[in-house]
């Protein structure tokens, strides 16, 4: 299951970086002027995403319990791409705030989505060590009756 799963959550989040870094990129390339954009402008297009991606992670932790993990992210994903799509296209500050503001909303789930479908196979005692990447021990938990040591 972590084969399969880690990967896939991993690329996820460098492109969650990737996104929240490119409106750095775009500010080099031109976007104050292409948006006519003055003052503080590019602040609040920077600020508005946190809004929601703070605000966010709670409620979103109590859909997550109501969908599966799967469905959820996925969702969440498809609808992230489509809102960084529309990033690219956007004609005016108010639809860059816009965009911003969704983005924040969809990103929102993805970490606690992640973290939860990452831990889901996990006993209680493993699923620490799987966030924090430390090695794991065998204890009495992971193993069944017959003295086994279960693989996850």
């Amino acid at each position: 299951m972590d084969v399969r799963l880690v990967p896939m959550l991993a690329l996820l989040y460098l492109i969650a970086h990737i996104d929240r870094a490119n409106i750095g990129n775009a500010k080099i390339e031109g976007l104050e002027a292409s948006l006519n954009m003055t003052g503080t402008d590019y602040n609040v297009a920077v600020a508005i995403f946190f809004v929601p991606y703070i605000l966010g992670e709670v409620p979103s932790n109590m859909l997550l319990t109501r969908f599966r993990p799967s469905w959820y992210i996925g969702f969440l994903v498809v609808a992230w791409g489509i809102v960084m799509t529309f990033t690219g296209v956007v004609q005016s500050f108010g639809g860059l705030c816009a965009t911003r503001f969704l983005l924040g909303v969809f990103e929102a789930g993805f970490f606690p989505g992640a973290l939860s479908s990452a831990q889901l196979p996990c006993t209680t005692n493993t699923t620490r060590c799987h966030i924090l990447g430390w090695p794991m021990v065998p204890s009495n938990e992971d193993s069944n009756e017959d003295g086994h040591v279960l693989l996850l």
